[in-house]
């Protein structure tokens, strides 16, 4: 429900009474055990709020298993913190392993993550089915993992710029939050729909993000506010109101770097060369579009938007051979749901909302 001072409060007192047993009268399992409690409620505290160099800090790397739920928990805390960071191979294999060991109540939310994983780095065909079998065990009170798994799904159609099934995806994520007045849920949803009307109705859009930016400043979540600035941005570009989207942009880029969110930044940084390219400034979107690329490609993510990268530049005269050759790596990691020219056709078109597209 949201309740971050509650859960602060129960990891003070987890640690209180840590250090009220240093003098090792419990047992070392019992210890570890309540350290471990501590450090996952702390995590996922962290998490959402996007602090996730915290998060890291909480969470080491180390080969344990994940059999039960809070070592689980504590795994897929540590690992979504590192795919935020940019350490998208790290995570999906840690994501995997928790999926394959844990038989307990976390499991739906570790099959979430490795569906979620796989369709940034452009499996959406694994992606969905995973999603789909995921859906299918979950039980009928996970109303928020069954939302989630929605709403990645309505993620993976957007990506793949089918916005009229991403819209359907989202109302039926919401159904589910709205079953359990899921708060973090429904803040979320409200960024997404903020993303998705970027594309379908800039206007409603930008209204939808102000009131996006006060539900997610109210829960402070950092990489949330980014994403919200961002779709705002791409809003106002398509209006041409390039001063306030140069604004939204700079706000973006402030909350996505206190969140050490990488690929979300590049994401923010590839929409800037458009805004750059309405300014007139074709070498600086150039340098800006190359450095979005290569950013996607260590992160490794969104192959999809590497070629979207890629074909903007040949639209617009401005081909370069890096760009040329990530795209060339990018194109056989992508697994659609559709035939690869359908997407290239929506590609085209969402591309022509921001640059020049001859008919």
């Amino acid at each position: 429900m949201s309740s971050r001072q509650a859960v602060d409060g129960m990891v003070k007192d987890l640690r209180d009474h840590l250090a009220a047993s240093a003098d090792h009268t419990e047992a070392p399992s019992s210890v570890a055990a309540i350290r471990d409690a501590a450090d996952c409620l702390d995590a996922e505290s962290r998490l959402e709020l996007g602090d996730t160099g915290a998060a890291m800090a909480l969470t080491p790397v180390r080969e344990t298993s994940a059999r039960s739920v809070v070592a689980a928990r504590l795994a897929l805390a540590g690992a979504n913190a590192r795919r935020i960071a940019g350490e998208s191979a790290l995570a999906a294999r840690i994501f995997e392993q928790v999926w394959e060991d844990h038989s307990g109540e976390a499991r739906t939310s570790a099959g979430l993550c490795v569906a979620d994983i796989r369709m940034w780095q452009g499996d959406f065909q694994g992606a969905f089915a995973l999603a789909e079998e995921v859906y299918a065990i979950c039980s009928p009170e996970e109303r928020v993992i069954r939302g989630d798994l929605k709403r990645l799904m309505h993620l993976g159609h957007r990506f793949l710029m089918d916005f009229a099934r991403a819209q359907d995806l989202l109302l039926q994520a919401e159904q589910e939050y709205r079953a359990v007045d899921a708060v973090i849920g429904l803040a979320n949803l409200r960024t997404n729909r903020a993303e998705l009307l970027a594309f379908t109705d800039p206007e409603a859009a930008v209204a939808e993000a102000g009131v996006a930016l006060e539900v997610q400043r109210e829960l402070g979540a950092q990489h949330e506010i980014g994403k919200v600035y961002t779709a705002m941005a791409i809003a106002q570009i398509r209006m041409g109101q390039l001063e306030r989207a140069e604004l939204s942009f700079r706000n973006a880029n402030a909350a996505l770097d206190r969140a050490g969110y990488r690929s979300g930044r590049a994401r923010a940084d590839m929409f800037r060369a458009f805004l750059l390219l309405r300014r007139g400034e074709p070498e600086a979107a150039s340098a800006l579009l190359r450095h979005a690329t290569r950013e996607f490609e260590v992160c490794q993510v969104y192959p999809s938007l590497i070629l979207a990268i890629h074909r903007a530049t040949e639209l617009i005269g401005l081909a370069d051979a890096d760009i040329t050759a990530a795209a060339d790596r990018a194109r056989p990691t992508i697994r659609p749901l559709g035939a690869a020219h359908e997407l290239e056709q929506r590609t085209e078109h969402v591309l022509s909302m921001f640059v020049e597209v001859d008919s």
